[in-house]
């Protein structure tokens, strides 16, 4: 069976629902880009003034270097928790067991 597409790329809908998708992509790039940093710089600030390793930075220490780690749900924080009663918002922690939904 041939998946035939019925889209036409030329029309205003196709473009609106391109438009969007790229800036939910962007979106998504931002915040894969703030987890990597370890957050803002603030809070990262605040976080080794108190002599605190930053969670990226304690993993590496534990790992012998070189040697593979796969990191899972690295925005986990940055997503809504629907399995709670309300939703729970970003900057909340959420685990990686809730059922997300952007």
């Amino acid at each position: 069976m041939k998946l035939v597409s019925h889209a036409v790329p030329g029309s205003e809908a196709f473009r609106a629902n391109e438009a969007a998708h790229l800036a939910a992509l962007d979106e998504i790039a931002a915040a894969a880009a703030l987890a990597a940093a370890g957050g803002g710089e603030k809070a990262r600030a605040r976080h080794t003034a108190r002599g605190k390793m930053l969670p990226r930075d304690r993993v590496a220490n534990l790992l012998d270097p070189g040697s593979p780690f796969l990191e899972g749900r690295r925005d986990s924080g940055a997503w809504v928790c629907m399995t709670a009663p309300h939703p729970v918002r970003a900057r909340s922690p959420v685990s990686a067991g809730c059922a997300v939904r952007r």
